[in-house]
């Protein structure tokens, strides 16, 4: 990839007033740049919506961006939808190189569940959010219409590879700054109330989950609730992971996970608990950390439904344990 550099004057601001990277340190930097090989990065600059702008950056710097976006996507005021989306793919396929989770048709930014937006009305006929997926793999060639499908086809198979037209949302402008915020998994797991204390409590660990949202009290709830479903650094499984289908919830009531926040649905087709959720935060303690995830983000719970129930048909589904994560301190 050839370098022709921005100015520092305009580097500084694209920076400053997109990624927020300021809290980071060199060796975390060179730890998150690390994960990501030359040939993603040339994916990066072909599927960033202003990729002609990307082009022009060096390689070091896109990794810092997206370093920079992977660490602060809970904190800033404004989001990059199309750098965020990469961001949900490459926290995947950086480490495993497999594609696992495909980015979502327009992401909603888990910090700050200060007001929910009525969805649209369903259509008749589920639409799928993204028009079809190429793929290339031993058990076939040719176009997948699910998400699903083609990640079951693809993922962990040594050659294969997938490739997807999405849409592209609009960027979202966050609400107020979060009142508290919760650490799911990290250093420490707590409720805090400075933003100085969560970077003290994720700096360093490679799975760090955190969220912000309106009042102390919700933010104790999340992290209560979360706890009793095992969902958290410092907790275990109600119950074994179950590989056989999962019912599908025939109601869902709002928790303090998702109360607040119905910008999408989200399928978790393998996870720690497959099945559909109201909001990021609930889908991202379900997969993140989690190998060979499965997920994917939709604009109705019928769409979300819709495709549940094509991989429980399907076989797809499976309900996988995330890995024994360090014990952490309770705060």
């Amino acid at each position: 990839m050839t370098s022709s550099p921005l100015s520092p004057a305009e580097i500084a601001q694209l920076i400053h007033s997109d990624l927020h990277p300021g809290h980071l340190s060199a060796e975390e930097l060179d730890n998150l740049t690390a994960q990501l090989s030359d040939a993603q990065l040339e994916e990066v600059v072909d599927r960033l919506g202003h990729a002609e702008l990307a082009r022009q950056l060096p390689p070091i710097l896109l990794k810092v961006m997206l370093a920079a976006q992977r660490i602060t996507r809970d904190t800033p005021p404004e989001y990059d939808n199309e750098v965020d989306d990469m961001i949900c793919h490459f926290d995947a396929t950086g480490i495993s190189g497999d594609p696992v989770t495909p980015p979502p048709s327009s992401p909603e930014p888990p910090a700050t569940p200060h007001h929910r937006r009525t969805a649209r009305s369903a259509p008749s006929t589920p639409q799928s959010s993204t028009a079809a997926y190429i793929i290339q793999s031993p058990g076939k060639n040719g176009i997948a219409l699910s998400w699903f499908e083609a990640g079951s086809l693809t993922q962990g198979v040594a050659g294969a590879s997938v490739k997807g037209q999405k849409k592209r949302g609009p960027r979202k402008r966050g609400g107020p700054p979060p009142a508290a915020y919760t650490v799911f998994f990290g250093g420490k797991i707590g409720v805090f109330t400075r933003w100085a204390d969560v970077q003290v409590a994720i700096t360093g660990h490679g799975l760090a989950i955190h969220a912000g949202f309106p009042s102390l009290e919700a933010a104790e709830a999340a992290l209560a609730f979360a706890r009793s479903k095992g969902w958290t650094g410092d907790s275990q499984p109600s119950a074994p992971p179950s590989a056989s289908p999962l019912p599908l919830p025939s109601s869902y009531e709002d928790n303090p996970l998702s109360s607040g926040t119905n910008l999408l649905w989200y399928a978790v087709c393998r996870g720690v608990a497959p099945g559909v959720y109201r909001s990021y935060l609930e889908c991202s303690l379900n997969t993140s950390g989690v190998p060979g995830n499965l997920c994917n983000s939709f604009e109705t719970r019928v769409e979300a439904e819709h495709a549940m129930r094509l991989a429980y048909q399907n076989g797809w589904v499976r309900a996988i344990a995330r890995p024994v994560v360090a014990p952490a301190p309770v705060v």
